[in-house]
């Protein structure tokens, strides 16, 4: 089995095959690294304008509180109420995401181990990765 550790931020590595148990084979390493650009997250199905559609949710929330103002079945209020307070955190946390963040490799140059192991033998390398 192959491996690699002290890879740099938002970079991999793969060996094609993973593993093998011929003495004499032979093994691409790949690294991958990541360039300016690639979010590292979801991208907001609303865009940027969350606030003002969690905005407008407000108002419609207490024009059903008023219409159900009434003295009416308790029960049926409290339940309401409580379905609305449950919307309306549900609704809060659109603020909480923040905003796309990119994940990028950062240049410069990086020691990295790479390892081949077997069940009784294990052997290392270094290897330095330049990063531009």
């Amino acid at each position: 089995a192959f491996g690699c550790s002290g890879l740099p931020v938002g970079s991999s590595c793969a060996f094609n095959p993973p593993a093998t148990n011929q003495p004499l084979s032979t093994v691409t390493m790949t690294i991958s690294t990541l360039s300016h650009g690639i979010s590292a997250s979801r991208q907001n199905p609303f865009g940027n304008r969350t606030q003002f559609y969690a905005a407008l949710f407000f108002p419609v929330f207490g024009l059903v509180s008023i219409a159900f103002g009434s003295r009416r079945n308790k029960k049926i209020k409290l339940r309401l109420t409580m379905l609305l307070m449950g919307l309306v955190l549900l609704l809060s946390f659109v603020g909480c995401g923040g905003g796309a963040h990119t994940l990028t490799t950062p240049a410069g140059s990086f020691q990295i181990t790479v390892t081949a192991a077997s069940t009784t033998v294990q052997a290392n390398t270094q290897i330095t990765l330049t990063v531009q």
